[in-house]
């Protein structure tokens, strides 16, 4: 698979960890993609704390010329979001005669994640997107949980990939906040709530 990087520990620890309290309270009648779901929704609820209440210019801000601004930070969270409810479906879905990857053609486009508008366009966008995806994946069962799937390259299972929902938008929400801050602009009230 693709190299990786040392942050990437500690995401791959907190996914463990996150399916680790799934199976724990799927032992109590708790459903593991429900709580899966509901860990992405958490962190989701972070990001909007930390969007909320910041001025629209400051989406074109870039802390240097290689930094993504936020704009890029925000539309990346969501076509990633699209993509791994695509790649999760497919997982789930696909027969035995079709290829483990996600065919291109199946993929979401830049044009079904937009970077454009207003802070309160895009968070909209990936709150929507996280509604679709508790929808279509919250129902799935402990045999769909097993079943293989690719992410970056390696081997995974379809556990793997519903957690790694809350994993991406916690990274992606740290890497909003640096750029926050570089441009000066501190938590928000709501995030700091």
């Amino acid at each position: 698979g693709e190299d990786l990087e040392v942050r990437d520990i500690y995401h791959r620890t907190l996914e463990a960890e996150m399916a680790q309290l799934a199976a724990i309270a799927a032992g109590s009648g708790w459903n593991e993609p429900i709580e899966a779901m509901a860990q992405a929704q958490r962190a989701a609820g972070t990001v909007l704390g930390l969007l909320v209440g910041q001025p629209d210019d400051v989406l074109d801000f870039s802390p240097a010329p290689e930094d993504w601004p936020l704009r890029e930070v925000v539309r990346h969270m969501l076509q990633t979001k699209m993509s791994f409810c695509a790649n999760t479906r497919w997982a789930v879905e696909r027969t035995g005669d079709q290829p483990l990857a996600l065919p291109k053609e199946l993929r979401p486009t830049d044009r079904e994640a937009p970077g454009d508008g207003a802070i309160a366009d895009l968070v909209g966008r990936l709150l929507a997107a996280r509604a679709a995806t508790d929808v279509a994946l919250s129902g799935l069962s402990h045999d769909d949980l097993e079943k293989p799937s690719l992410w970056a390259g390696y081997s995974v299972d379809v556990r793997f990939r519903l957690h790694r929902f809350a994993s991406h938008l916690t990274e992606h929400g740290i890497h909003a906040e640096k750029v926050l801050r570089a441009a000066g602009r501190e938590p928000a009230e709501a995030r700091q709530m």
